[in-house]
This record gives C-alpha cells, structure tokens and sequence, in this order.
C-alpha cells in the first residue's frame, strides 16, 4: 500500500475514533457520491417464487437462487435469463421505474412474479 493510498484510510480510522464509531474505513473501491446498491433475493422453492411480489428502490440487484432440484429460468419482457440448476442464481438491475412481470421459462403457466420499482 502506498502512502497516498494510506492517507484516506487513516484519516477514516482517525475520525471513527474521535467520534466513538466502531465502523470500518470506505472500501478503496467506494466512489464518491455514488449511489447506493441496493439488493434483494427472491428464491426458488417447490416450484413457487418466495416472494411471488417484491418492491424495490430502482438501481436494485435482484438475485433469484434456485432452492429445487430442477432447472428453471426467469423469463420478463426486458430480459431472458439462461436456465440454471439447484443452488445456482441469476440476478438482474432494475434501474427503470414500473412494474415488471416476470415467470418461469420452463413452467410459465404456475410459476409466476412480479417486481414493482419505486424511486
């Protein structure tokens, strides 16, 4: 680590002691005023989407990790995923507001959900 790179860091440290605050100095990777990231998941089980509805801040990463043994695939107008196994995700940003209907590729008639984006 370099001195310039040591600097911020430190000064972090220093500031968090002197106002009591046990929080960790900001990630070298962390931007200023950037936006946060926000992320929600929605799993897989028994053939169901738990929840079936979510509302999110927009810029959120939603992740759906399947939980069965079979294969299925998240399917809406503004993205196809490709179809993944148990234990395995796929996520996807909602930066648009709206409300987004999505099903399962390979069981579309009962496997169905929806995510509403609010600002």
């Amino acid at each position: 680590m370099t001195l310039l790179n040591a600097a911020p860091m430190g000064v972090a440290l220093f500031l968090n002691a002197c106002s009591g605050a046990l929080a960790a100095p900001p990630s070298a990777d962390a931007s200023i005023g950037a936006e946060p990231i926000y992320e929600r998941e929605v799993t897989i089980e028994k053939f169901a989407f738990r929840p079936a509805e979510i509302t999110v801040k927009a810029g959120t990463v939603v992740t759906w990790r399947n939980l069965d043994e079979t294969p299925h695939a998240i399917v809406s107008d503004d993205f196809k995923s490709e179809m993944f196994d148990a234990d395995e995700t796929f996520s996807h940003t909602y930066a648009k507001l709206g409300t987004f209907p999505y099903v399962c590729g390979v069981h579309p008639a009962h496997m169905k959900g929806r995510v509403i984006v609010t600002p």
